[in-house]
Protein backbone atom coordinates (compact mmCIF):
# COMPACT_ATOMS: atom_id res chain seq x y z
CA UNK A 1 0.00 0.00 0.00
CA UNK A 2 2.89 2.32 0.95
CA UNK A 3 4.22 2.10 -2.52
CA UNK A 4 1.11 2.25 -4.51
CA UNK A 5 0.20 5.40 -2.36
CA UNK A 6 3.68 6.77 -3.04
CA UNK A 7 3.38 6.09 -6.18
CA UNK A 8 -0.26 7.92 -6.64
CA UNK A 9 0.92 11.25 -4.63
CA UNK A 10 4.17 11.47 -7.25
CA UNK A 11 1.39 10.97 -10.00
CA UNK A 12 -0.46 13.70 -8.45
CA UNK A 13 2.66 16.06 -7.70
CA UNK A 14 3.45 15.31 -11.68
CA UNK A 15 0.14 16.08 -12.48
CA UNK A 16 0.21 19.73 -10.51
CA UNK A 17 3.23 20.55 -11.77
CA UNK A 18 2.39 20.43 -15.45
CA UNK A 19 -1.13 22.11 -14.78
CA UNK A 20 1.21 24.97 -12.90
CA UNK A 21 3.31 25.01 -16.30
CA UNK A 22 0.26 25.10 -18.00
CA UNK A 23 -1.37 27.90 -16.43
CA UNK A 24 1.88 29.92 -16.17
CA UNK A 25 2.27 29.69 -19.96
CA UNK A 26 -1.38 30.76 -20.56
CA UNK A 27 -0.95 33.78 -18.51
CA UNK A 28 2.31 34.74 -20.32
CA UNK A 29 0.88 34.23 -23.65
CA UNK A 30 -2.35 36.47 -22.57
CA UNK A 31 0.19 39.00 -21.69
CA UNK A 32 1.32 39.36 -24.90
CA UNK A 33 4.51 37.13 -24.33
CA UNK A 34 6.48 36.76 -27.58
CA UNK A 35 9.64 33.73 -27.11
CA UNK A 36 11.35 35.26 -30.34
CA UNK A 37 13.35 38.55 -29.81
CA UNK A 38 11.75 41.79 -30.27
CA UNK A 39 13.86 44.50 -32.03
CA UNK A 40 12.46 47.57 -30.91
CA UNK A 41 14.36 51.05 -32.33
CA UNK A 42 15.62 48.88 -35.46
CA UNK A 43 14.58 50.09 -38.86
CA UNK A 44 15.97 49.26 -42.74
CA UNK A 45 15.36 52.98 -43.60
CA UNK A 46 15.85 56.26 -42.38
CA UNK A 47 12.71 58.05 -41.63
CA UNK A 48 14.49 61.25 -43.52
CA UNK A 49 15.47 59.01 -46.08
CA UNK A 50 13.55 59.56 -49.26
CA UNK A 51 13.54 56.32 -51.73
CA UNK A 52 13.51 57.06 -55.32
CA UNK A 53 11.57 56.70 -57.85
CA UNK A 54 10.93 53.58 -60.24
CA UNK A 55 13.68 54.09 -63.22
CA UNK A 56 11.16 54.47 -65.89
CA UNK A 57 14.24 54.35 -68.91
CA UNK A 58 13.49 55.06 -72.36
CA UNK A 59 12.93 54.32 -76.21
CA UNK A 60 16.32 54.29 -77.49
CA UNK A 61 16.85 54.52 -81.64
CA UNK A 62 19.73 54.63 -83.69
CA UNK A 63 19.54 56.97 -86.75
CA UNK A 64 20.47 54.99 -89.59
CA UNK A 65 20.02 57.71 -92.02
CA UNK A 66 18.84 61.29 -90.96
CA UNK A 67 17.87 62.14 -94.84
CA UNK A 68 14.84 59.66 -94.85
CA UNK A 69 15.13 59.30 -90.81
CA UNK A 70 15.26 55.70 -90.93
CA UNK A 71 15.83 54.37 -87.05
CA UNK A 72 16.73 51.06 -85.51
CA UNK A 73 15.43 50.17 -81.65
CA UNK A 74 17.47 48.99 -79.54
CA UNK A 75 18.11 49.01 -76.01
CA UNK A 76 20.03 50.18 -72.94
CA UNK A 77 22.09 46.73 -72.93
CA UNK A 78 22.61 46.48 -75.97
CA UNK A 79 24.25 49.79 -76.22
CA UNK A 80 25.96 49.77 -73.42
CA UNK A 81 27.93 46.33 -74.85
CA UNK A 82 28.50 48.57 -78.28
CA UNK A 83 30.21 50.92 -76.19
CA UNK A 84 31.93 49.21 -73.40
CA UNK A 85 35.29 50.91 -74.56
CA UNK A 86 34.20 54.22 -74.07
CA UNK A 87 32.05 54.42 -70.94
CA UNK A 88 31.93 58.50 -71.39
CA UNK A 89 29.29 58.16 -74.50
CA UNK A 90 27.16 54.79 -72.74
CA UNK A 91 27.01 57.21 -69.29
CA UNK A 92 25.83 60.43 -72.04
CA UNK A 93 22.91 58.09 -73.33
CA UNK A 94 22.14 56.24 -70.04
CA UNK A 95 21.76 60.28 -68.79
CA UNK A 96 19.35 61.33 -71.95
CA UNK A 97 17.30 57.98 -71.29
CA UNK A 98 16.60 58.98 -67.57
CA UNK A 99 16.00 62.65 -68.26
CA UNK A 100 13.62 61.69 -71.12
CA UNK A 101 11.33 59.26 -68.63
CA UNK A 102 10.09 57.17 -71.16
CA UNK A 103 10.17 58.93 -73.77
CA UNK A 104 12.25 58.32 -76.90
CA UNK A 105 16.23 59.18 -77.14
CA UNK A 106 17.81 59.06 -80.80
CA UNK A 107 21.81 58.13 -81.28
CA UNK A 108 23.57 59.26 -84.49
CA UNK A 109 27.06 58.28 -85.74
CA UNK A 110 28.27 62.12 -86.62
CA UNK A 111 31.40 61.58 -85.58
CA UNK A 112 31.51 57.90 -87.80
CA UNK A 113 33.21 56.06 -85.06
CA UNK A 114 30.44 55.31 -82.45
CA UNK A 115 26.67 55.73 -81.44
CA UNK A 116 26.28 58.98 -79.15
CA UNK A 117 23.68 60.73 -77.72
CA UNK A 118 23.34 64.30 -79.35
CA UNK A 119 20.80 67.10 -77.97
CA UNK A 120 20.50 68.43 -81.69
CA UNK A 121 19.61 65.37 -82.96
CA UNK A 122 16.54 64.48 -80.86
CA UNK A 123 14.42 66.99 -82.85
CA UNK A 124 14.90 65.94 -86.68
CA UNK A 125 11.37 66.05 -88.34
CA UNK A 126 12.46 63.27 -90.77
CA UNK A 127 13.01 61.34 -88.13
CA UNK A 128 9.52 61.97 -86.02
CA UNK A 129 7.61 61.02 -89.48
CA UNK A 130 9.17 57.79 -90.15
CA UNK A 131 8.20 56.21 -86.37
CA UNK A 132 4.53 58.51 -87.19
CA UNK A 133 4.89 56.22 -90.60
CA UNK A 134 6.80 52.63 -88.67
CA UNK A 135 4.80 53.06 -85.54
CA UNK A 136 6.33 48.92 -84.38
CA UNK A 137 10.10 50.21 -85.09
Amino acid sequence: MLIGGLSKSILGVSVAAGTGIGLGSAALASQGFNASPKREGVSLTSQNEEVPPARKGCKIYKIESSSDGRVTRTNEQEIEKELESNLTYYQEVKNACDKANGGNVFLSKKDKKAWRYYDEEQNHSTVKNYLQKHPNT
